[in-house]
């Protein structure tokens, strides 16, 4: 789910100004793509792990937290298949991309997809330190901490 900031902010711009001709940094990004969707599995599922066994006593923010994996989880799916869909307009054997009209659309909705994704996780990651902090509270026997209290 960050990858996908890195990979755009840092790794497109070096690619396009070293790689010659620039489009050949599609054949780059299609192996680093298949790395950072199995880090965002992994995390989905440490995030579904925690979203379900966290001690949150605040109940809209343990509903807002799982909504927010699910979500995240059908994104992911949905970048998984258009990564592959534009897989395979790519030929490594002679290096030629097909047609934009055949792989651009994919392309479109792979990057609003990881936008969306990306807004996604990060309010799933401030919900988690709130529910982190007031599980933290709690366990400490911290008298100024109400049950429901917080965000």
């Amino acid at each position: 789910m960050g990858g996908f900031v890195f990979y755009a902010g840092v790794v497109v711009p070096i690619a396009r100004r070293t790689l010659n001709p620039p489009t050949q940094q599609a054949f780059i990004t299609n192996q680093v793509s298949v790395v950072i969707h199995l880090a965002g599995s992994l995390a989905l599922v440490l995030m579904f792990a925690d979203s379900q066994t966290a001690c949150d006593p605040h109940p809209r923010r343990v509903r807002w937290r799982r909504g927010l994996c699910l979500l995240l989880a059908a994104a992911h799916g949905l970048l998984v298949w258009t990564h592959w869909q534009i897989s395979g307009q790519l030929d490594a054997g002679t290096g030629s991309i097909g047609p934009a009209e055949n792989w651009y659309p994919f392309h479109r909705v792979y990057l609003l997809t990881a936008t969306v994704q990306v807004f996604a996780a990060s309010a799933w990651i401030i919900l988690t330190l709130f529910a982190w902090r007031r599980e933290d509270r709690s366990s400490s026997g911290d008298p100024g901490v109400s049950a429901t209290g917080g965000l």
